[in-house]
């Protein structure tokens, strides 16, 4: 993450929006992150107009048939076609996928430990 969003998310903090215990607003019962939700934009409102390119990748380490393995796995998106076929950003799909991918790896037995 970078510094912007660690001072953002520390103000939100330092305020009580990110609380999940309900709060008195107005007299009324509110969660805080759900009324922090509520504020900010739709996400997939902001993929609409992004162009360019965004990467992320990851290095794993472990062992297959008792040998040390390294692979280095990694994606380039393009913005605009993200949001043409899952109507995000690309930053967004970039995030989502390597930990739905290891799910799914973890859960079929070809991850362990």
């Amino acid at each position: 993450f970078g510094e912007a969003y660690i001072k953002h998310l520390e103000v939100f903090k330092s305020i009580g929006l990110i609380g999940l215990e309900p709060i008195k607003h107005k007299g009324m019962d509110i969660i805080p992150m759900e009324f922090l939700k509520d504020l900010l934009p739709v996400p997939s409102s902001l993929a609409e107009g992004y162009t360019g390119k965004t990467s992320i990748g990851v290095i794993v380490r472990g062992t297959k048939d008792g040998q040390p393995q390294a692979k280095m796995i990694y994606n380039v998106s393009d913005h605009a076609k993200t949001n043409e076929e899952v109507s995000a950003q690309a930053v967004s799909y970039t995030t989502g996928v390597p930990p739905v991918s290891g799910a799914a790896m973890f859960f079929r037995g070809g991850w362990s430990g």
